[in-house]
């Protein structure tokens, strides 16, 4: 197996986990798998003014070192977790679409490589 071919296995089964408190209607992340040097896309759905997170975890020796942020949403802000994914919470009152796109970078003992994921959010 080449070294491209290894690095671009830089996939993680990706554990999407909720960031905000205990009711689960108000964030929903569908969930989704990512691969080195290639562009993967989710939907996120959030109650408006509440945050919600996608939150990377690595399959075996998988490890992601950098979170950045490419497109940030235009109701809402976005912070990266270093390594860890990204918080998204909308615009006071903003009730509609939204997007945004991030990368993830990670190591693995054959290589490097960067995963670009767009989010696609609906605010109600």
């Amino acid at each position: 197996m080449g070294a491209f071919l290894r690095t671009t296995i830089l996939s993680a089964l990706v554990t999407l986990l909720l960031m905000t408190g205990p009711a689960l209607s108000e964030c929903t992340v569908a969930r989704f798998q990512f691969f080195a040097g290639a562009e993967s896309a989710t939907q996120m759905v959030v109650t408006s003014g509440r945050n919600c997170g996608v939150i990377i975890r690595a399959a075996g020796m998988s490890r992601f070192d950098n979170v950045g942020i490419v497109a940030r949403p235009t109701h809402g802000i976005l912070s990266p977790r270093l390594g860890v994914g990204v918080t998204y919470k909308s615009a006071p009152g903003y009730k509609g679409e939204d997007s945004f796109v991030f990368t993830v970078t990670g190591k693995m003992r054959t290589g490097t490589g960067t995963a670009t994921i767009k989010v696609r959010v609906s605010v109600t």
